[in-house]
């Protein structure tokens, strides 16, 4: 009888055991975040009913921010920033502008959202790589037969709005 309680006692201690190790292994994997899940699959979360064609370009602005180029579901081209956490996970999305370039062979534009308080990101697209930015500290990406053009920057209180434009890159 002393001997079937000790038995008992053995096989309820080895459960006990073995369900903390099962309960400690699964309290240890790494929660669902934004870096297990690609770019395209975060936009589509955070953008409701327009879902990503395809990704153009993507670049870090900052330790804060990256800029993405992509294509929606609508056709469009889009350029819109990534909020990151320190950790480098995406965690906010902010539309700055979705556009149809079927009438139109360039567009440029400017954010300064609540998420941009001290930056101010001016951006333009133009379907050809023969068309530049006309500033000298912008960047260029030309991928798809687009020129992706950029310019991020702090503002200044006296800081006028840029008027930044395309213009034909006659090299």
């Amino acid at each position: 009888m002393i001997h079937m309680k000790r038995s008992v006692f053995l096989i309820a201690v080895c459960a006990a055991v073995c369900t903390l190790i099962l309960c400690l292994f699964f309290l240890s994997k790494r929660p669902f975040s934004s870096s297990a899940v690609s770019v395209e699959e975060f936009i589509d979360s955070r953008n409701g009913d327009l879902g990503v064609e395809g990704i153009i370009a993507l670049t870090t602005l900052n330790d804060e921010f990256d800029l993405v180029f992509y294509v929606d579901t609508n056709n469009q081209v889009s350029a819109n920033l990534l909020v990151k956490s320190e950790d480098g996970t995406y965690t906010g999305f902010v539309m700055t502008t979705s556009q149809s370039l079927d009438r139109v062979n360039r567009v440029t534009g400017s954010s300064d959202s609540l998420y941009l308080s001290e930056n101010t990101l001016y951006w333009g697209i133009a379907q050809s790589p023969d068309w530049v930015i006309n500033h000298p500290d912008s960047h260029q990406i030309v991928a798809d037969d687009l020129t992706l053009a950029y310019y991020f920057h702090n503002k200044s209180p006296d800081e006028e709005i840029l008027d930044l434009e395309f213009v034909y890159n006659e090299d």
